[in-house]
C-alpha cells in the first residue's frame, strides 16, 4: 500500500472518529450534532469518496455506542449520500457553504430518513405516509440543518486550513 493511500485511510478513519466522538458528546441533544458537519467538510476538502466514507463509517461506529438496529443502514446510507453530494458544494464563501450544508442536512439526509422511517415503521409504502413522516420530522429536520449550519460556520476556518494541509 502506498503512502498517499494509507495517508488518506488514515484521514478518513480520524475524520470518523472525531465524528463518532461529537456525537456521542452530544448524545443527550436531539438532532445538535457536528456529525453532518464533518462529514460535509471531508467531502468537500477530500473528494465524495472520502466524504461517503467518513459518513458510512461514523454513522455504524457511532452506532456501536448508540445502539444498532435497522435504522443504521437507513443512517450510514443518507450520511455517505451527504458525505458524497457535499464533493459538488462551491466555495465561493462560508456563508454560502454552511446555508447549502444545512439544506443537505435537510432534504437529503432528513428525506432518506423520513422515507427510511416509513419502510420500518408501517406495513406500506405510500407518498402520503412519505409526506406524513416528512411533516411531522420537520422539526427534528429543521433543528438537525441548523446544528449543521452552525457546526459549519464554526469548523469551516480553522478546520478546513488543517485538513487542506494534510490533504
Amino acid at each position: 500500500m502506498s503512502n498517499k493511500a494509507t495517508k488518506k485511510i488514515l484521514i478518513i478513519a480520524m475524520l470518523s472518529a472525531l465524528a463518532v466522538a461529537g456525537r456521542i458528546a452530544l448524545i443527550s441533544v436531539p438532532q445538535v450534532k457536528p456529525v453532518l458537519a464533518i462529514i460535509i467538510l471531508a467531502g468537500s476538502v477530500y473528494g465524495s469518496l472520502s466524504g461517503a466514507a467518513v459518513g458510512a463509517i461514523t454513522m455504524f461506529c457511532s452506532n456501536m455506542f448508540m445502539g444498532q438496529g435497522i435504522w443504521t443502514i437507513w443512517q450510514i446510507i443518507a450520511a455517505a449520500v451527504v458525505g458524497f453530494a457535499s464533493s459538488f458544494i462551491p466555495r465561493k464563501n462560508r456563508l454560502a457553504f454552511a446555508v447549502i450544508g444545512a439544506l443537505l442536512t435537510w432534504l437529503v439526509y432528513g428525506t432518506i430518513m423520513n422515507i427510511g422511517s416509513v419502510y420500518m415503521f408501517q406495513n406500506e409504502m405510500s407518498l402520503a405516509k412519505i409526506l406524513a413522516f416528512c411533516i411531522s420530522g420537520l422539526p427534528f429536520d429543521i433543528t438537525h440543518s441548523l446544528s449543521t449550519f452552525a457546526f459549519i460556520l464554526a469548523m469551516d476556518g480553522k478546520v478546513r486550513t488543517i485538513m487542506e494541509k494534510y490533504k
